[in-house]
């Protein structure tokens, strides 16, 4: 969104690792280590190589991101048959 970049968990189509998701067994067991931090949230203007979490500077922008996910998520589930389903009915 903008400059702004938020990660609330690492797709585990990105990166294989059972750790990428904070529900699984090793994400639990080592939560907010190294690999296993969620959310993450980068400025891409001044931090395009995304090397420094803002998630603590910027509380407000990750909540704010967050909420946009949170819904766009629930009209997914709303409406699974997306834009085909749309067309039959």
């Amino acid at each position: 969104m903008g400059d702004w970049k938020y990660y609330r968990e690492i797709s585990h189509y990105v990166w294989a690792i059972p750790v990428d998701k904070p529900n699984t067994f090793l994400g639990k067991l080592y939560r907010d280590d190294f690999l296993c931090s969620w959310p993450n949230l980068y400025n891409l203007a001044t931090d395009p190589g995304e090397n420094y979490d803002l998630t603590s500077s910027y509380p407000e922008k990750c909540d704010e991101m967050e909420k946009i996910m949170r819904d766009w998520s629930r009209e997914i589930e709303n409406n699974p048959g997306g834009w085909l389903r749309a067309l039959f009915i």
